[in-house]
């Protein structure tokens, strides 16, 4: 299906009238972000899983407030729920509304702050990692469906968040373990 103004609004129909389509992807797209911890704990039972934490959470700090704010700082752009002029699906178990004043759309902030502590994993174990840049994925996805996010945010992020997890990796490592 192609993601313009029909599709999203396709989409909001289905989240309004189907309440495991709603909830399945309220639970991916708002809260998938909660197996970035669970990723981090499965690696730390490894012989150098110390190392993996202290990479995963600068990886995680260089992306969501980083890099993503600083995109955000230059360039604005209107969500697919503000640039379509409807109320956005959103969950009142942890978060009582989505901020609506914030034009920060590009790129998907989640899906990069998952992708990055993925790729750092991926070096300590590639199960835990795969797996993680799936969940990336899946996450980035689910943002799309809730119409957060365009389908090249999500890409974006998800690019720039193996990169910047690879980079600390490559960079990290040798500097804080040799």
């Amino acid at each position: 299906m192609k993601f313009d103004e029909a599709g999203y609004k396709h989409f909001q129909s289905l989240l309004r009238s189907n309440m495991f389509f709603r909830g399945f992807f309220i639970f991916w797209g708002i809260y998938g972000i909660v197996f970035v911890p669970l990723e981090v704990l499965l690696v730390l039972r490894l012989p150098n899983g110390w190392q993996a934490f202290i990479l995963a959470v600068i990886a995680y700090f260089i992306t969501w407030p980083l890099i993503a704010h600083a995109i955000n700082l230059f360039y604005k752009k209107k969500r697919p729920y503000q640039r379509f002029g409807y109320e956005p699906v959103y969950s009142s178990v942890l978060f009582s509304r989505v901020r609506k004043n914030r034009f920060n759309s590009f790129p998907s902030r989640h899906t990069m702050a998952l992708s990055a502590v993925a790729m750092v994993l991926l070096f300590y174990s590639m199960p835990v990692g795969v797996v993680g840049l799936v969940i990336a994925a899946w996450v980035g996805f689910s943002r799309i469906i809730l119409s957060y996010h365009y389908p090249i945010d999500v890409i974006t992020g998800f690019i720039l968040g193996c990169v910047c997890g690879w980079l600390v990796y490559v960079i990290g490592a040798p500097l804080l373990f040799t």
